[in-house]
């Protein structure tokens, strides 16, 4: 049952990576085409050639087990713990963050002094009493 159960996810991660290769495909194909401004047939001819050679790199790496940053990553993630550098990075990148959505849903120019003023006060909450 375990064996089973281990294919299955393990066709599961290969589906959620060929799902990832072609939503990268789609956004380099829209990138390509407002940075050039190139005819919609040739955007798609592209897509389609683009995609075929990320599938046959894809199974070239898979087949070579040659691992990607994002496995080597998991494996470095799951052998370590949260430290409190940590914290403070995740925690001043969602101050940045919501300043950035603020600024952005009041249609304002991006003001420096409220994103200084929540770093001094995120610098005031970390430092040693």
């Amino acid at each position: 049952m375990s064996k089973f159960i281990g294919r299955q996810l393990y066709r599961l991660r290969m589906g959620q990576g060929y799902y990832t290769i072609i939503v990268s495909t789609i956004t380099m194909i829209a990138m390509v085409k407002l940075a050039f401004n190139i005819s919609l047939y040739l955007s798609i001819f592209l897509f389609l050639i683009f995609l075929l050679g990320a599938f046959f790199l894809g199974y070239y790496l898979e087949k070579k087990g040659i691992r990607t940053h994002e496995t080597l990553k998991a494996v470095e993630m799951t052998h370590r713990y949260v430290t409190i550098a940590d914290k403070k990075r995740y925690e001043f990148e969602i101050i940045l963050f919501s300043t950035l959505l603020e600024a952005i849903k009041k249609k304002d120019k991006f003001d420096m002094s409220i994103l200084e003023k929540r770093y001094k006060n995120h610098l005031k909450k970390w430092s040693p009493k």
